[in-house]
């Protein structure tokens, strides 16, 4: 009887186990009250939103990073701010193809490209120092930076092939006793040269080199001395410039920088007239004021004015430059077929 009690349970609650089975299994019913619609738009990202953000977050650290570079920046950029300072602007060369790195240009190349910018800049230059000469006919012409690296010996070789240009019989001598540099820009040998002839240890024929240009000679510096400043504050060096003045019409000297040396100071006392350069983005507006300084104290200043050396027109003047760049491409362009005409 026991048995049977117990297999009717079991039977019972398989029963039940399945009775529940059926009951969650059953389907219920459904209502529906409304079907969904699909978005006619993506629900993220948000890209005007995006965008907006963008352009405000642009715009604020631009605007905030050109104010910050300004404020820190104190270089030179444009001729305006050396006439801003009540300094006296000679000029300016641009920074164009000849100023380029890439070392398809040479370093003098007033005379090879005659018909383009940076060559007339340098014939503005000449005509500048020509018609502002207030004593007389100044013959000896120092050109000097306020720091080093700063384009003075390009400067000193294509002002001197300008003169040359103009049937000027021109000598430019390398001055820079420290680092010279015009032998190089001439593919001359640097010794001998002006130190050497002082020292008696060669003659004033031997120091002089001719150049490719017509009526453009170099003196290089020579044999590097122990004592630059004592050299060139020497009565041999002022006898020296003397002789050289009878002989040429036209003298640039090529001299070491302001900055830490006296060189350029003694210098600017033993010529007529002196350049001082500054190249934009590059050399610092209080350093360019205190070299300024430094040269107009000295007694019988020769001070003549500041040049302003790679100056980015494209960037500053852009209209003028293409005007004046597509107005020399026409001029250069009757001349590709026809060769260089002979004088």
């Amino acid at each position: 009887m026991e048995i049977n009690n117990e297999q009717l349970y079991v039977k019972l609650e398989e029963k039940f186990q399945e009775a529940l089975l059926n009951e969650q299994a059953t389907t219920g019913n459904v209502l529906v009250l409304s079907f969904a619609r699909e978005p006619e738009i993506p629900a993220k990202p948000n890209r005007k939103m995006i965008i907006i953000i963008g352009l405000v977050l642009g715009l604020t650290f631009g605007v905030g990073y050109a104010i910050l570079a300004t404020y820190f920046d104190k270089t030179i950029k444009t001729p305006e701010d050396i006439e801003d300072l009540h300094i006296n602007l000679l000029g300016w060369i641009p920074q164009i193809e000849e100023f380029g790195t890439n070392g398809s240009f040479s370093e003098f190349f007033v005379a090879n490209n005659t018909n383009t910018i940076s060559s007339d800049s340098f014939k503005f230059l000449r005509t500048t120092m020509n018609y502002s000469q207030t004593e007389g006919n100044a013959k000896i012409l120092l050109v000097t930076s306020s720091a080093p690296s700063e384009g003075k010996s390009v400067i000193s070789s294509n002002l001197a092939g300008s003169y040359a240009i103009a049937k000027k019989k021109t000598l430019i001598i390398d001055c820079d006793l420290r680092k010279p540099r015009a032998h190089t820009i001439f593919n001359k040998k640097r010794v001998p040269g002006l130190v050497d002839y002082l020292y008696g240890k060669a003659t004033y024929e031997d120091i002089i080199s001719l150049t490719d240009v017509k009526g453009l000679s170099l003196i290089p510096v020579g044999t590097i001395p122990q004592n630059p400043t004592e050299f060139l504050d020497s009565s041999g060096m002022k006898s020296f410039l003397n002789r050289v003045r009878q002989e040429f019409e036209m003298i640039i000297i090529d001299s070491p920088p302001l900055t830490t040396l006296a060189d350029a100071v003694i210098l600017s006392r033993l010529v007529d007239e002196t350049i001082l350069v500054a190249t934009s983005n590059v050399t610092d507006t209080e350093l360019l004021q205190k070299s300024v300084e430094q040269l107009k104290r000295l007694e019988g200043s020769t001070f003549k004015g500041v040049l302003l050396n790679k100056f980015n027109l494209k960037k500053n003047y852009g209209s003028y430059y293409y005007k004046y760049a597509s107005h020399y491409a026409r001029e250069a362009e009757p001349s590709k077929g026809k060769g260089r005409r002979s004088k």
